[in-house]
C-alpha cells in the first residue's frame, strides 16, 4: 500500500520522459554531468541515490551506450531501488507496530494525497507540461486522488463500532455495505470491498511481520517475498484468506464452464460416461 501511494509521483514521472525535456541528447561526452543533474532534479533524487546513479551512469557508459541511454537506464535502476526500500522501510514499521487498525489505514490513504505536495517545483513543472502536451500523467494523478478520497468518505461513514470490527460488521454485513453506499453516494459496494480487502491484507501483512520479527527470521525484502513467504508460513488469518480466495476462483472457474448438449459427443462419435 505505501508502496504505491508515497511513490506515485516518481512512478508517474519516468526519467527518460524528464530526460527529453530537459537535455538536447547530443550524445557528446561534454556535459553528461549536466544531463544527470537535471535529470536528478527532474524526479526528486536525493544526493546518495544521484551518487548511485553516477556509478550506474559510468558503467553504462562503458559498456559503449550513449549519455541518453546511460542516464536513463541509470535512473530507471536507482528509482527501482528506491521503491524497494521504500517497501522495506514499510515493513520494518508494520514489524514494529504493536497494532493495525483503520487509522493506520487511513493514514496510508492521508499520505498518499498528500505525496503531491512533496512534489519537487521541476516535477510539478513536468507535471504540468505533460498536461500540456495531453499526456496522461496528470489524469492518472487526479484519478488517484479521487480513489484516495473515495476511501476515506468511505471510512468516516462507518459508525464506531464498525471502525473497530470492519470485516466482521462491515464484509459480512450487507445492510451495513448498503448503508454506506447511500451516504458516500456511490453507485455500487465495490469501492467498500476494495478498503476492506486492503485493510485485510494489511492486517495480515502485519500479524506475518510480526510473528517473523519475534521469531528472529528475516523480513521479507520484496513484494513477491511477502506473498512467498506468506504461503510457506501462513498466519491463521492468512490461511483463511488464501483459502477463501482459493475456493471462489474454484467457484468462478465452474460457472464460466458452458455445458455441451448430449448431441456435440453423438455428432463426433463419441461416447458419454454416465
Amino acid at each position: 500500500m505505501r508502496g504505491v501511494f508515497a511513490q506515485l509521483p516518481m512512478q508517474r514521472l519516468p526519467a527518460v520522459s524528464a530526460l527529453r525535456r530537459l537535455s538536447s541528447a547530443s550524445g557528446s561526452d561534454a556535459g553528461g554531468g549536466g544531463i544527470l543533474e537535471r535529470a536528478s532534479a527532474a524526479v526528486g533524487l536525493g544526493e546518495a541515490s544521484r551518487t548511485r546513479a553516477a556509478a550506474k551512469m559510468a558503467e553504462a557508459r562503458e559498456r559503449g551506450v550513449s549519455w541518453t541511454e546511460a542516464t536513463s537506464e541509470a535512473m530507471r535502476d536507482v528509482r527501482k531501488e528506491r521503491r524497494s526500500e521504500s517497501l522495506r522501510e514499510f515493513y520494518e514499521g508494520l514489524a514494529a507496530a504493536p497494532t493495525f487498525d483503520l487509522g493506520a489505514l487511513r493514514a496510508q490513504y492521508e499520505e498518499g494525497l498528500a505525496a503531491e505536495d512533496k512534489m519537487t517545483a521541476t516535477q510539478r513543472m513536468g507535471l504540468r507540461f505533460d498536461q500540456l502536451r495531453g499526456g496522461e500523467q496528470a489524469q492518472a494523478l487526479d484519478e488517484m486522488k479521487a480513489e484516495l478520497r473515495t476511501s476515506l468518505a468511505i471510512l468516516d461513514a462507518m459508525t464506531p463500532a464498525e471502525a473497530r470490527s470492519p470485516l466482521e460488521l462491515v464484509k459480512a454485513s450487507r445492510a451495513a455495505k448498503e448503508r454506506i453506499v447511500g451516504q458516500v453516494g456511490l453507485s455500487s459496494d465495490a469501492p467498500i470491498k476494495s478498503v476492506l480487502m486492503q485493510f485485510e491484507w494489511s492486517l495480515i501483512q502485519h500479524e506475518f511481520l510480526r510473528r517473523e520479527r519475534l521469531a528472529g527470521r528475516t523480513l521479507p525484502r520484496t513484494q513477491e517475498e511477502m506473498e512467498w513467504m506468506l504461503r510457506q508460513r501462513p498466519t491463521s488469518r492468512a490461511f483463511r484468506m488464501l483459502r477463501s480466495e482459493s475456493m471462489r476462483m474454484q467457484g468462478r472457474m465452474r460457472a464460466s464452464k458452458v455445458a455441451r448438449p448430449r448431441g456435440f459427443a453423438a455428432e463426433r462419435g463419441l461416447r458419454l460416461v454416465n
